[in-house]
């Protein structure tokens, strides 16, 4: 037990609250977790467009690549924030992955002609969260 305490655990000084921050990380990601299971399902919910496949897989794939170029084009813009107040970047991150995740689950309310547009949106405030989480976790 010894043993898989120190494979999990960082060596050398650790912060006083290290295992309060842990705890927090863990509940968080559990949350998280629930909360993209339910931005999936519908999002899958909304995509039903008719009978065709094809149609079904573009738009899906669209709202993907909707996301993924705006949030390069964002973040390219403001990406240096994260060194100059890492702090106040980390909490937009999170807000703006609590919006993310939203504006998703809202997606089945709006008409079918509006899936891209709303999906994307959502997609790419998702991916900009994540980005700014990762660009915070590297420095720590």
């Amino acid at each position: 037990m010894n043993r898989f305490i120190k494979f999990l655990t960082p060596s050398g000084y650790l912060h006083s609250k290290y295992n309060q921050y842990v705890g927090w990380s863990f509940v968080s990601t559990i949350l998280v977790s629930a909360e993209t299971v339910l931005a999936a399902d519908s999002v899958l919910t909304s995509v039903d467009i008719g009978d065709s496949q094809v149609l079904r897989t573009a738009s899906y794939m669209g709202k993907d690549i909707i996301g993924q170029l705006g949030s390069l084009w964002y973040i390219s813009k403001v990406g240096n924030q994260a060194d100059i107040a890492p702090m106040n970047f980390i909490r937009s991150s999170n807000c703006l992955q609590q919006v993310s995740y939203g504006l998703i689950c809202l997606t089945p309310l709006f008409p079918q002609s509006y899936f891209l547009p709303i999906a994307g949106l959502g997609n790419m405030m998702g991916t900009i969260a994540f980005t700014g989480f990762g660009a915070i976790n590297g420095k720590c």
